[in-house]
């Protein structure tokens, strides 16, 4: 697993992630020409920000994850014994500003006034919704890594296809 690859799939779930709110279009997703770097542009909602950003580390640690379900993710662990929430906090901390937008959008929440036990709650089943909203996209997502090590121009009219195809499937 190299830097090349995990920064593939990091701009695929930045790139499905757009798509799939609706109201966002893609600019364009590119990988960089130093190792490991990549770039995803869009215009979009600033209320689609954090899932947008959150996105991106989850492809990349769903991709270190592998093939293991995700039922259990809190207690499953890899040989490393880390666990797949492990995996998807030490991607968003090797990413300050995905982490920057997603902490952001928590202390929104938190500034609300709602209960403290309130906003524990809403900001974990944030978290859980939008992991499963992207285990359902998985497959556009390995599509449009695929398509990015290969150096082939992604659209976002491809993504969005792609994406449909996720959801007719599940239908």
């Amino acid at each position: 697993m190299n830097e090349r690859h995990l920064a593939a799939w990091h701009e695929a779930g930045h790139a499905v992630a757009v798509v799939m709110r609706g109201q966002s279009t893609l600019v364009s997703v590119a990988l960089g020409d130093r190792h490991g770097e990549g770039l995803t542009r869009h215009r979009g909602k600033p209320g689609d920000e954090p899932f947008i950003a959150y996105a991106g580390p989850w492809a990349e640690a769903r991709y270190r994850w592998g093939d293991r379900g995700l039922e259990d993710e809190d207690e499953d662990e890899d040989e490393d014994g880390l666990t797949f929430e492990d995996h998807v906090h030490g991607a968003l901390l090797a990413q300050p500003d995905d982490a920057a937008i997603v902490r952001r959008a928590g202390a929104e929440v938190r500034a609300s006034g709602l209960p403290p036990e309130l906003v524990r709650q809403l900001d974990r089943q944030t978290e859980v919704v939008w992991q499963m909203e992207l285990q359902r996209v998985w497959a556009a997502i390995a599509a449009v890594s695929g398509a990015l090590l290969e150096g082939r121009c992604v659209s976002h009219e491809a993504v969005e296809a792609l994406v449909d195809d996720c959801r007719q499937q599940l239908e």
